[in-house]
């Protein structure tokens, strides 16, 4: 990851990937929620099916886990307590959730104007 030999990294540095965890998954959620919402206004057009609510609720999915993610880390740097073991996975799992989610909506965007 770094260039430099392991004894000239301090641990600020160490823990700096914290902070940029914390603005992706604070980012995530953001657009999660942005895009949640210019769905359920497409929806409200007379647009949408069955497929279109698996999409969302994985939108939904993933800003949820952004914000569990963020709360563990101000947890963690508040008071001390350890990222619990599914943290790791929280970061893949909501990229995926919302890239599928994404994926879904946007093909049903594609049927509609086709």
């Amino acid at each position: 990851m770094s260039e430099l030999p392991e004894e000239q990294i301090n641990d600020a540095a160490r823990t700096d990937w914290l902070l940029l965890e914390y603005d992706y998954f604070k980012h995530l959620s953001t657009i999660g929620l942005v895009t949640i919402g210019a769905i359920l206004t497409w929806i409200q057009s007379g647009h949408g099916s069955q497929l279109t609510m698996i999409g969302i609720t994985l939108l939904a999915m993933s800003a949820t886990l952004a914000f569990s993610a963020m709360n563990q880390i101000i947890v963690h740097r508040k008071n001390g307590k350890p990222l619990r073991m599914f943290y790791r996975w929280e970061r893949s799992i909501g990229t995926a959730t919302y890239a599928t989610g994404l994926g879904i909506i946007m093909s049903e965007i594609g049927k509609a104007i086709n």
